[in-house]
């Protein structure tokens, strides 16, 4: 009873807490097609411009995140379901996790900035 209810929210708590990990050991997912045929100057342009858009979205998930879990918080509004977990408990991994990437996203942009290569394990 309330399996269904349960995987999603592991589902939702595995890949916050596990994409700033992902990216710490290179392994986010990329066109490598385009990508392996540019000249090297082209790549860490590409590079720098992946990691502006990763944190860009990093900050919006965690501003979003944070606003959605208060907001639950305060009403007290849980999930009509089997379990009627409140909301802000399903909610919280979303600024949670994306606190780390944004972070890792910033390092990964310095890193790139100083001419560091794609070798993300580096730093």
């Amino acid at each position: 009873m309330g399996m269904i209810q349960i995987s999603e929210i592991g589902l939702l708590y595995i890949t916050f807490l596990g994409t700033a990990w992902a990216l710490r050991r290179d392994h986010h997912v990329r066109i490598e097609l385009i990508y392996q045929f540019l000249p090297a100057a082209w790549r860490t342009r590409m590079d720098v411009l992946g990691s502006l858009f990763g944190l860009t979205i990093s900050i919006v998930l965690f501003a979003f995140g944070a606003m959605a879990t208060w907001s639950h918080y305060l009403r007290g509004s849980f999930k009509p379901t089997l379990l009627e977990i409140h909301n802000w408990v399903i909610l919280i991994v979303i600024p949670i996790g994306a606190l780390p990437l944004a972070l890792r996203y910033l390092i990964q942009l310095v890193h790139y900035l100083r001419g560091g290569r794609r070798d993300v394990q580096q730093y």
